[in-house]
């Protein structure tokens, strides 16, 4: 029997981050991960930090162009229809976050959350000792038309009510922010406080750390069940033997609810399908990441490479790669920055959930924590001091 005071299951930017901030805490942490470190949406993502996506994905509207866009599979937010009664019951509660009121009150706490990781990255950043690509020269969201331009001016107004930081630009000055781009905008939206990281770099360098710190780091050690009495979890059992720890923290992205489901605990969340062309970064690229908003796809500079992210599909763990998907992306992406290379889309789970606001909270079986974090784009870190 392996004994540890924490046994942190994914082996993903939350769950490394994590066993990282526990371990800081005094801790003794195993951090154990089915697959390799690093395997799913932490690899592949966009790898923005951003206060300016603290607006949730149920908006007044969301449910109306969410009808639009289903039978579009081009379109940025694709549902397929699905008969399935725990997918249903998602979408209500998607149309009942959708509501003024909802999303005034998720705002503050997703801004909340946005900045305290953006200081946690800062943080490790200041560190010097690991390489990540972490850079601060915000978001800048560029409109190809005047409509989505207005649109884009009224949530930057929103989000000036709760404090975010941002500057509208004209073409010109976008010209003279982005050289060595080809896009035609009617102006553009700078995102101040934002910031980016390479996600790959991050998960793999900070579990390298970690590990040389002590934190015993497990991947390819599958999660196969859980013996439990007295509202307790005694023994979690993997292929690579059993466990016994005072508190776990389970942070496995979209496959934590079928871990839940060994626990009779259901989790309120759908697993949303993105996709992601990382591309050699030319010389003249600039530094700082953009969206392009009519499109929703970002364009992340990461070192030497540049990565092309978007598309929200909602369509269970189908593992398939839709290139009509795939295609939408491409069309995003410069002729003189793919010219004669090859693509190899990847496609990735990000965990939903109906309102967008994370789930973090002790389970009444009292070993048991949940760390879930919504969104293909934002990047989260806890800071765990100490669970009771």
């Amino acid at each position: 029997m392996q004994e540890t005071d924490v046994l942190v299951i994914g082996g993903g930017s939350v769950g490394v981050s994590s066993a990282y901030y526990l371990h800081k805490a005094g801790l003794g942490v195993t951090l154990v991960e089915q697959g390799e470190i690093c395997a799913g949406s932490s690899h592949g993502n966009a790898g923005l930090i951003v206060p300016s996506h603290s607006i949730p994905l149920a908006t007044p509207g969301a449910v109306k162009n969410g009808l639009k866009w289903m039978f579009d599979a081009e379109s940025p937010f694709y549902i397929k229809p699905q008969l399935d009664w725990t997918f249903i019951k998602w979408l209500w509660q998607f149309r009942a976050a959708s509501k003024t009121h909802k999303m005034h009150r998720a705002i503050p706490l997703i801004r909340d959350l946005s900045l305290q990781s953006l200081s946690l990255f800062e943080e490790i950043h200041q560190m010097g000792r690991l390489d990540f690509d972490y850079q601060q020269k915000g978001l800048l969201m560029l409109y190809h038309g005047r409509h989505g331009l207005e649109e884009g001016c009224e949530e930057a107004q929103l989000l000036n009510k709760y404090g975010l930081e941002t500057a509208i630009y004209t073409p010109d000055e976008i010209a003279d922010l982005l050289p060595g781009t080809t896009y035609s905008v009617v102006g553009g939206i700078h995102f101040i406080q934002d910031a980016h990281i390479s996600p790959g770099k991050y998960v793999r360098n900070l579990s390298d750390y970690i590990a040389h710190e002590g934190v015993d780091v497990r991947p390819h050690t599958e999660v196969l069940g859980f013996d439990r009495s007295n509202g307790r979890i005694n023994v979690v059992h993997t292929t690579r033997g059993p466990f016994k720890a005072k508190e776990i923290v389970l942070a496995a992205g979209s496959w934590s609810p079928v871990l839940s489901r060994m626990l009779d605990v259901t989790l309120p969340i759908q697993p949303g399908k993105g996709y992601s062309i990382t591309v050699n970064r030319p010389s003249d690229w600039p530094e700082i990441p953009i969206t392009l908003s009519e499109a929703k796809v970002g364009v992340t500079p990461m070192g030497d490479t540049l990565r092309f992210a978007g598309t929200l599909e909602l369509a269970g763990f189908d593992l398939s790669v839709n290139m009509r998907r795939v295609n939408a992306i491409m069309k995003a992406i410069p002729v003189s920055v793919i010219s004669g290379m090859g693509i190899n889309p990847k496609n990735l789970f990000s965990p939903e959930t109906a309102n967008s606001i994370p789930i973090n909270i002790l389970n009444p079986i009292s070993t048991l924590f949940f760390i879930l974090f919504p969104f293909l784009f934002l990047f989260l870190i806890v800071y765990i001091t100490h669970l009771n």
